[in-house]
């Protein structure tokens, strides 16, 4: 039986940011929308809404452009009808 070794990473002191801005983006990608509170038109007539996520209070709801949610298409049919 063959076994393979660990990944090795050897990464400087300047790396350290960048990895933590990765962790960031993929916990970010993880949320899930619980609903839409509301919404609001931006510059060149975009919408944004404010999504509250599931797990999260309504203190840590974020407003986010239509194009971010995608996934969430059934929420904002079902939050415009």
């Amino acid at each position: 039986m063959l076994f393979s070794s660990p990944l090795i990473l050897k990464l400087k002191p300047m790396d350290l940011p960048i990895l933590n801005l990765l962790q960031i983006s993929l916990m970010e990608k993880k949320k899930e929308v619980d609903r839409i509170i509301k919404h609001h038109r931006v510059a060149h007539g975009k919408t944004e809404y404010q999504v509250l996520w599931k797990g999260y209070g309504l203190d840590q709801a974020t407003w986010e452009p239509e194009d971010n949610l995608e996934h969430a298409s059934e929420i904002i049919c079902n939050y415009r009808h």
